[in-house]
């Protein structure tokens, strides 16, 4: 076999660091999941929803999430705005690719129902709300669960360390 010579310099790979513990702790500390929002649907009524909900509907959402972000759609949505370099553009192209994907806005609709499937009367959340009302009453969920669980870790890497 015969070598090819190329004067091409090997691409550095930019490392990211990990953050610590400590500045885990600080981010985590900075979140404040509310007890409740208050969204409004398509016909101007207010409706106020849980900051929480019971760990059997949260496993029920969690795993709703969890296959939005399995397989390539939400990386190769995702991916284009990381791509670009972050900028206003790429990150707006980046959540219309989310908002107008209606798989992904199904499944954003399922997550409503399974967290919250008496609010609605057994609506539909997708004909009943605008899309960033559903977003909002799920972002406390999440929020929630991160800030406790996040401080769990933490606090299980501080006492290793």
């Amino acid at each position: 076999m015969s070598e090819v010579e190329t004067n091409e310099v090997p691409e550095e790979k930019e490392e990211l660091e990990m953050p610590t513990a400590l500045d885990l702790s600080d981010i985590l500390s900075k979140l404040v999941p509310p007890d409740s929002v208050t969204i409004t649907d398509i016909h101007g009524n207010k409706i106020k929803v849980p900051g929480s909900i019971s760990a059997r509907r949260q496993i029920k959402v969690f795993r709703i999430i969890k296959s939005i972000f399995d397989g390539d759609k939400m990386e190769t949505i995702l991916g284009s705005a990381y791509a670009e370099g972050l900028s206003f553009g790429s990150l707006a192209d980046s959540v219309m690719g989310v908002a107008t994907d209606e798989e992904v806005i199904n499944m954003v609709g399922d997550i409503f129902s399974n967290a919250f499937p008496d609010l609605l009367d057994g609506k539909d959340p997708l004909d009943e709300l605008p899309l960033e009302e559903v977003i909002i009453a799920i972002i406390p969920l999440l929020e929630r669960f991160i800030k406790k669980a996040g401080m769990g870790v933490v606090g299980v890497v501080k006492a290793l360390a």
